[in-house]
């Protein structure tokens, strides 16, 4: 297994370093006309419980990312690192590409994601298209639909909205979220209303120009005990932007 302290340090080191790369573009519906063609970031998040979809698939967790955008199409690699029994402290790898424009007073999306469950004997690849809108208004209303056409066969759609608030003269932001999931007969035998996630997200002051830290707190409640459990967690998100 791996040494926690060492791994989270090795990698915070890595991300805290003066970086060469460019500010990522901003969402497609907030972006300028001087955004950059090419952008590219990473992003790191250490979290009391993996939650995905209102499955718990680990407890503590590290969750590092990187992504390099060009125009509309972005390509991320994402990956959980956590202690499990028996596995990998790479528990998941998740690539996915993305393709986000504005449309109709939003963003449309769609995408292609692929899933490696590293030391998973049975199981332990699927495949995910999607797509979905979101509308560039007050609560950002948004819907999306995940299609899984590998192991995990089955569909899962997810709608949520979000509601920002600064203070202290917009240096803080808090922005409140929620969202249900109705999941047909991904990784589960059922077709029910799935989960219920509500959460809330505090982005703190700058304390570097490229440097954003968002300490977070969110409630995943099964609508379903006999496909997900109910789970509070939390953690903090630190990101190049």
């Amino acid at each position: 297994m791996a040494h926690w302290p060492v791994l989270v340090l090795v990698y915070l080191g890595a991300l805290l370093r003066p970086a060469t790369v460019v500010p990522p573009a901003q969402s497609v519906t907030a972006a300028s006309p001087a955004a950059p063609f090419f952008a590219a970031g990473t992003d790191i998040a250490a979290t009391s419980a993996y939650v995905w979809r209102g499955f718990v698939p680990s407890g503590f967790s590290v969750q590092p990312s990187l992504w390099i955008g060009a125009g509309p199409v972005t390509v991320s690699s994402w990956m959980n690192l956590a202690e499990v029994d028996g596995l990998d402290p790479m528990t998941e790898h998740d690539l996915t590409v993305d393709y986000s424009a504005r449309a109709a007073g939003g963003t449309i999306s769609m995408g292609y994601i692929n899933y490696v469950f590293p030391g998973v004997q049975a199981g332990g690849h699927s495949q995910e298209v999607y797509a979905g809108y979101a509308h560039a208004s007050r609560f950002s209303p948004a819907v999306r639909v995940f299609h899984d056409f590998a192991e995990g066969s089955g569909t899962y759609v997810s709608a949520g909205a979000a509601l920002p608030h600064a203070f202290g003269g917009g240096r803080w932001v808090v922005t409140g979220r929620a969202s249900i999931g109705y999941n047909h007969r991904q990784w589960i035998d059922l077709s029910t209303w799935n989960d219920l996630n509500v959460g809330v997200t505090l982005a703190l002051p700058v304390i570097a120009k490229r440097l954003a830290i968002a300490p977070f707190v969110a409630r995943s409640q099964s609508l379903n005990a006999a496909a997900v459990p109910s789970r509070w967690y939390g953690g903090v998100g630190i990101g190049i932007k």
